[in-house]
């Protein structure tokens, strides 16, 4: 019986360990898991998450949250790439690099060339699969930032107001010009 017992305890211990393991797997950047962190970031980029975009309606079918936060500061980004994928049949990591180049926030823009490494955690619903987190704030390219500030300089009436988002703006375009 004892023996028994001690085939049971050792069966248990390398089956946790195989779990584990799997729980670890490297995976292909482009899996599925993969491919839904690709087009949220891309969606991302072109400012589908900024301002009221028509584009929050496709990130909705990409993630977990069912409301956009009204965001009071985006990071504005000249590039991302997947890094790498792992995870299990359920449950997934996507890792992704960003090359920050700014913050604005309150029509203030914050010069922070950076690197940024995510990792986004995904979960299997069925045969799709879905970001559950971070919910991170706006990743946009300089142009969808461009695009975002016009949209609030036409929706503000205050001439103080105007100026800082008009000032924004020509700096985003500096900005576009010199990495040209």
């Amino acid at each position: 019986m004892r023996r028994v017992w001690t085939v049971i305890l050792v069966s248990a211990v390398l089956g946790a360990g195989s779990i584990l393991q799997m729980a670890l797997m490297p995976r292909r950047a482009d899996d599925a898991p993969g491919k839904v962190v690709q087009e949220y970031c891309s969606l991302d980029l072109n400012g589908a998450r900024v301002g009221g975009s028509l584009g929050v309606p496709r990130i909705f079918k990409l993630v977990t949250w069912t409301v956009e936060p009204g965001w009071d500061t985006i990071t504005v980004v000249r590039s991302y790439r997947l890094i790498d994928s792992r995870g299990t049949n359920t449950e997934a990591e996507v890792r992704v690099q960003y090359q920050t180049l700014a913050e604005i926030s309150a029509t203030v823009l914050d010069p922070k060339t950076a690197t940024e490494t995510v990792t986004f955690v995904l979960h299997r619903f069925g045969s799709s699969w879905r970001i559950e987190k971070p919910v991170l704030q706006p990743h946009v390219s300089i142009q969808g930032a461009i695009a975002a500030e016009q949209q609030a300089l036409g929706a503000n009436d205050d001439p103080s107001d105007k100026r800082h988002i008009e000032s924004t703006i020509k700096q985003l375009e500096a900005l576009k010009n010199a990495r040209n």
